[in-house]
């Protein structure tokens, strides 16, 4: 945990918030120890999961911008990758972005780090997000019903009523989304996974996504 001795603004700071009053020089060397990146990750609330874009990182906390809104004194995780989750608790809030505190300060240039693949041969994979709604998927020219089960900016995991061919291009049409075109890259025990052709940008996904389930 943060030492008490740390003022609150350095704790802001921390997280990207601006202080509200001058800080001593090592406050200020804390608060500037932080790196500016633009990752999309996943944070879980009380209330459930979504996206957010994470916009500096420190070794004591975040910066995320979030399209749903957040509390002050919530207790969070943050996952960057399916393999790497962050806890903490929201500081402040301001506008669409928020600051987090970690529960324990972390090492940021390991974090950062991120290798192309792991040594058990397994490649890093971006966070999804649970969620459930119909969808079509198009194979050549047969159409199938299927239900979204969770979705990345990358791919989207269907369940189907049938086994689909493992390499095979697909369309797929989420409710209220346009048509994605993609890859079939497994399919197992009612569920196939598509990776998809081109990423989906941040905005569209969210957007969507708001407009989906709100809250």
């Amino acid at each position: 945990m943060f030492n008490d001795e740390k003022s609150d603004e350095t704790r802001s700071a921390v997280a990207g918030a601006p202080p509200a009053t001058p800080m001593s020089a090592q406050e200020r060397r804390s608060g500037q120890r932080h790196m500016s990146i633009l990752r999309v990750g996943k944070m879980r609330t009380p209330r459930g999961e979504d996206f957010c874009l994470i916009r500096n990182i420190s070794a004591g906390g975040l910066m995320a911008k979030l399209y749903r809104p957040v509390q002050v004194g919530e207790h969070v995780v943050i996952e960057l990758r399916a393999e790497r989750r962050l806890a903490g608790e929201i500081r402040w809030t301001r506008d669409d972005a928020a600051g987090i505190q970690f529960d324990e300060p972390i090492d940021v240039a390991a974090l950062l780090a991120d290798r192309e693949e792991f040594v058990d041969g397994r490649h890093p994979r971006p966070p999804r997000l649970s969620h459930r709604c119909r969808a079509t998927m198009r194979l050549g020219a047969d159409y199938h019903r299927v239900t979204v089960v969770d979705i990345s900016q990358g791919g989207v995991k269907l369940a189907v009523d049938k086994p689909v061919a493992i390499g095979a291009d697909a369309v797929i049409t989420m409710e209220g989304f346009r048509a994605v075109a993609g890859v079939v890259r497994w399919c197992s025990d009612g569920q196939a996974g598509i990776a998809f052709n081109q990423v989906i940008p941040y905005p569209e996904l969210t957007g969507w996504l708001r407009g989906q389930s709100p809250r």
